[in-house]
């Protein structure tokens, strides 16, 4: 388990494949977004993505560029305002602060942010705990623009077909692919979590039969583990419609 619950692979899938992003322009049209281009994008920014798609590895990446800073949310949180670094600030997980009685994580992290002179910042968020406009508005109250959200997007089937040859080689990798493809259980490429979970086991050999609808069963189920922010209605069993990647039919190529 990572240090951000469930959300991330323990470590990075190897070798790494630089993710896409997509945003909504303001005539509602998608705009694609290679990972290379984030840093460059008006900022503040949020980056929703279901559980396991890769935000933290995306922010941790992307930390290595000068002037970023990476941080989680609780951490900034809890930092001494001498101890915030300068420059754009990296915040992972704010799906994984704790909502108080009297306000919510986002009014939270915003006041902290103002007293800290207001920052640039992205900021990660799980897709499911995002309110939308209304939050968008929070931030847009407070930095004069409203922030850019943009959706994580999965990994394609030939993206996650390639990491399983660079894992098990080509033989292995074309018969554990025709595995899942034959059980319908493909979607589990889209998720790098899941993807690395299905590695783990199949590094010591192509699972089949029971065995692969148990790895795919503990994959969903590592997903969909949550720790809901506004909705704790919103954990759903590893049959529901949580598994269902945002945006999917906007996936795109650029």
């Amino acid at each position: 388990m990572s240090a951000h619950g469930n959300d991330e692979p323990a470590q990075p899938l190897n070798p790494y494949i630089p993710r896409q992003l997509i945003w909504f322009d303001t005539e509602g049209r998608v705009v694609c977004l290679a990972e290379a281009a984030l840093s460059s994008q008006p900022l503040p920014a949020v980056v929703l993505g279901d559980p396991g798609m890769g935000k933290t590895e995306l922010l941790r990446r992307l930390a290595k560029q000068p002037g970023h800073h990476y941080l989680t949310a609780a951490q900034f949180l809890r930092r001494p305002l001498s101890r915030v670094p300068t420059g754009v600030l990296l915040l992972d997980a704010l799906d994984e602060v704790s909502a108080g009685q009297d306000s919510d994580p986002l009014d939270r992290l915003l006041l902290r942010l103002a007293e800290a002179d207001s920052p640039p910042f992205i900021l990660s968020c799980r897709a499911a705990d995002w309110r939308g406009s209304m939050q968008a508005r929070a931030i847009a109250d407070d930095y004069s623009r409203p922030p850019r959200v943009l959706t994580l997007q999965p990994l394609s089937n030939e993206e996650g077909y390639c990491l399983l040859e660079a894992k098990l080689g080509p033989p292995a990798a074309r018969e554990f692919h025709s595995a899942l493809m034959r059980h319908g259980l493909s979607d589990l490429l889209s998720n790098p979590q899941s993807l690395g979970m299905l590695l783990d086991v199949a590094a010591d050999g192509v699972p089949e039969g029971e065995e692969i609808f148990s790895c795919a069963r503990h994959a969903r189920w590592s997903r969909s583990i949550t720790r809901p922010m506004f909705n704790p209605s919103s954990i759903g069993s590893i049959k529901t419609s949580s598994l269902t990647v945002l945006a999917q039919p906007w996936r795109c190529c650029c």
